[in-house]
């Protein structure tokens, strides 16, 4: 999960969806890994998005 707040890259968390079940969006946020913004990881996860590699976006 990759984590974009107010259109800035905060970090990252990698989460099993068959073994964990959260309660909510705020749940998953406590466990980021924060992480420095930086033009080249932006660019990567736009362009993933851009391409459809991803399962889900949460708007939150």
């Amino acid at each position: 999960m990759v984590v974009i707040k107010d259109g800035v890259y905060a970090g990252f968390l990698y989460a099993d969806q068959k073994s964990q079940v959260y309660a909510d969006t705020a749940e998953l946020l406590e466990l980021i890994q924060p992480s420095e913004d930086h033009p080249l990881v932006f660019k990567s996860v736009i362009r993933h998005v851009s391409q459809a590699k991803y399962q889900k976006i949460i708007n939150f």
